[in-house]
């Protein structure tokens, strides 16, 4: 009883009837004659022959053709509601008898409506269906210019990324051969100042030698003439180196002059070869100077290259203006 009295107040019924079902009073027990005896007595069935006589459902022109003008095809020119009102029936093959038309309104017989009702529900079924796909499908062309959109601004980062990846590992290579420079340049002022260091000890232990000389040479001339007095020892003027070097006897100055000239050699070949390992080096640090401008210019014809190619891809991928559709 609770649910039939929500039933009946949610809908706008012009009278209730009740019927009673079976005299036992057993719910799902339903007596065909006593339900016919009730609608016979309460005139239901009167109601019911005289309104399939008449014309129950009535309509106003304007309210007909603004619900069922979808029906009509898009080349019909009619534009009043009365002749719009008339080709709909005509288009339908509505009987004459089933319809009258007035001046301002339409009177139907029962159960023309739902004929209607029904291709007009179709009608909008199929524009919903037609609605749909057009939504897809601009939902999909959407989708796609996003798509791309984003695929280039991701090659554009990883561009960027990949260039500065690029940037660091020029620059520690960078680093690297200026390490490697500076430790040659190093190495060899390490030979250079060694090659010195010998030449100088060379040098020092040839004038010790010809001093030991010198002095051996004295005191072989001091034993071999005979005593004089300290006088005259100590008047006699000192002589000179070249003296002393002429007051060499004539067997040990080829020899010492022989040892020298080897000495003198055997140092120029090392400072020759010095200077070619010197020379190399240098040649090495300029090519590598060479190198390096090298990559210095094809790494800003590349950057130049990627700016125009970047200056083009935002001209291309800039989006256009659409125009709002409705």
């Amino acid at each position: 009883m609770f649910k039939l009295m929500q039933q009946l107040e949610s809908t706008v019924p012009h009278f209730i009837c009740c019927i009673k079902p079976n005299n036992k009073q057993v719910p799902g027990m339903y007596n065909n004659d006593l339900v016919f005896e009730q609608l016979r007595s309460y005139g239901l069935l009167e109601v019911v022959r005289i309104s399939r006589s008449g014309y129950p459902t009535r309509m106003t022109h304007q309210e007909f053709c603004r619900r069922y003008s979808v029906l009509l095809p898009e080349n019909h020119e009619c534009k009043d509601p009365f002749s719009m009102s008339v080709s709909i029936l005509r288009q339908f093959d509505i009987l004459p008898e089933m319809y009258q038309v007035g001046y301002t309104k339409l009177y139907f017989r029962a159960g023309q409506i739902a004929v209607l009702e029904d291709v007009r529900k179709q009608v909008m079924l199929g524009n919903l269906e037609v609605q749909k796909c057009y939504s897809g499908h601009h939902a999909r062309l959407h989708f796609h210019e996003l798509e791309g959109g984003v695929i280039i601004l991701q090659s554009f980062v990883r561009g960027e990324i990949a260039r500065r990846q690029y940037k660091v590992s020029l620059e520690s290579k960078r680093k690297v051969a200026n390490k490697e420079n500076d430790e040659q340049l190093l190495a060899v002022v390490q030979i250079q100042s060694a090659i010195r260091c010998w030449l100088a000890q060379s040098h020092l232990n040839q004038l010790q030698n010809l001093k030991k000389l010198n002095q051996d040479r004295k005191t072989s001339e001091v034993k071999v003439k005979p005593a004089r007095k300290t006088s005259e020892v100590k008047v006699k003027p000192a002589r000179k180196t070249s003296e002393v070097k002429q007051d060499l006897p004539a067997e040990i100055l080829p020899s010492v002059v022989e040892d020298l000239e080897r000495q003198v050699m055997v140092a120029e070949a090392n400072l020759e070869e010095k200077e070619k390992e010197n020379a190399a080096l240098k040649e090495h640090v300029n090519q590598l100077e060479s190198r390096w401008s090298d990559y210095e210019v094809r790494m800003r014809s590349m950057e130049e290259m990627w700016q125009k190619q970047m200056a083009s891809l935002q001209v291309i991928t800039s989006p256009p203006m659409h125009g709002s559709c409705s």
